[in-house]
């Protein structure tokens, strides 16, 4: 009985001691490397060529990525109308209660 408090006590202090010293890592967001060679424009122009192929999903990273970078920039904010078109033409429930979200926030 005893022995089997000493482990369960070395045990508790050896996970206490591990979560203590557990390093946090900081979060890096993983970016498409060609978004990072395009200019701004060049990104919504892509996003529009997409948009015309009814590509919904794939325009709306270049959409994101426009708005996300240039948020009060003209561009940044009809980038943002965008996104909310590409839920919007999705046409399911749930993406139409995105776009509602969008349309609000522009």
């Amino acid at each position: 009985m005893k022995l089997t408090r000493i482990v369960a006590f070395a045990l508790a202090v050896a996970i206490l001691g591990t979560a203590c010293h557990h390093r946090q890592r900081q979060y890096r967001p993983v970016v498409d490397p060609e978004l990072q060679k395009l200019t701004k424009d060049q990104l919504f122009q892509k996003g529009e060529e997409l948009y015309g192929k009814k590509r919904w999903q794939r325009s709306r990273v270049y959409y994101q990525h426009v708005y996300e970078n240039f948020p009060n920039d003209p561009l940044g904010r009809r980038a943002l109308l965008r996104v909310a078109d590409t839920y919007y033409q999705q046409n399911d429930p749930i993406n139409l209660v995105e776009a509602q979200y969008k349309y609000r926030d522009f």
